[in-house]
């Protein structure tokens, strides 16, 4: 409206004396400038209202939108995890260190896997003198177990390797777990092992607070050597239901069980590494299996950024 009555002053100047038509030209001429300088500004400041108003929605939305995912993870944390790292075919470093955080704040550490040379080796880098361990490991007896575990790594590598060979590393992988926990003695006040005579899909460690949970099958992709991994809290129903189950099966007679004490000497462990295992080792034999997890330990503790104990 402010334009068009401009517009009718300058049209009435041409109608008029020169006179009138200089004096309307000088009052007209800065009032059309006014008037488009004014709905200028009042478009740009609708334009600038508008996007402000879809900025505070749209930070609106994403408040609400994370507070219900919250609210959803409290309401689930008895189901669902609180931390998720996904497989790979060498160790993850990020899983090594929230898991030894989780140690060293733990009292009992219970295990079920293949070997456990892993535990022994995060045992050797803790700080802990004082852990109780019931480790759940493969029987080294069992052809069916070690086939099991040869055939899985095969698959996860993705390579022509011969099977007895790789049968071969996966049966050296129990050797190295067994002499782990013997090396890993003093970080423990008693450790137990138990011997399945079953290839676990599942691997898992329990801590005081949590429990992590790798899956060989969860179908999400190829095989890996380290599984798609799972962390669930202390109040999470798949924490109560596998510490009970691992406890139980530890307490089982239908399985071997095997006990490491500070107090193991090497004399002792020779005679536990040939119940197990079914072989004697000479002194340079068990020199030389030492030597190898040594060499483990270190690999591992550079991949955690942690000091290696010998």
């Amino acid at each position: 409206m402010i334009i068009l009555g401009i517009g009718f002053v300058l049209w009435a100047s041409f109608l008029y004396s020169p006179t009138a038509k200089t004096l309307l030209l000088s009052i007209g001429t800065p009032l059309l400038v006014s008037g488009v300088v004014a709905t200028a500004q009042a478009l740009i400041n609708d334009e600038v209202r508008n996007r402000v108003l879809v900025e505070q929605l749209a930070k609106e939305n994403d408040r609400v939108l994370r507070e219900l995912a919250a609210q959803n993870r409290a309401d689930n944390r008895e189901f669902m995890p609180t931390i998720t790292l996904l497989a790979s075919n060498r160790p993850e470093v990020t899983f090594n260190l929230m898991i030894n955080a989780d140690l060293e704040r733990t009292d009992d550490y219970l295990f079920q896997g293949f070997s456990g040379r892993y535990v022994a080796a995060r045992l050797l880098l803790s700080s802990r003198r004082d852990v109780n361990l019931r480790a759940i490991i493969a029987d080294p007896k069992e052809s069916d177990v070690i086939d099991a575990k040869a055939s899985y790594l095969l698959s996860a590598l993705g390579t022509r390797e011969d099977m007895e060979r790789v049968r071969e590393e996966v049966y050296s992988q129990c050797e190295l777990g067994l002499i782990g926990f013997y090396l890993a003695r003093h970080h423990c006040a008693k450790i137990n092992l138990t011997l399945s005579r079953e290839q676990s899909i599942i691997r898992f460690e329990i801590f005081d607070d949590s429990i992590w949970v790798g899956s060989f099958s969860d179908g999400t992709g190829p095989a890996r050597v380290h599984p798609r991994t799972h962390r669930f809290g202390r109040d999470s129903v798949v924490y109560q239901m596998t510490r009970a189950d691992h406890l139980r099966i530890c307490r089982s007679d239908r399985f071997r069980h095997h006990t490491i004490t500070p107090r193991t000497t090497e004399a002792q462990f020779h005679d536990l590494f040939a119940e197990i295992t079914g072989r004697r080792l000479t002194p340079e034999q068990f020199t030389e299996l030492r030597a190898r997890f040594v060499e483990f330990q270190d690999r591992f503790a550079e991949v955690t950024g942690m000091e290696a104990d010998h």
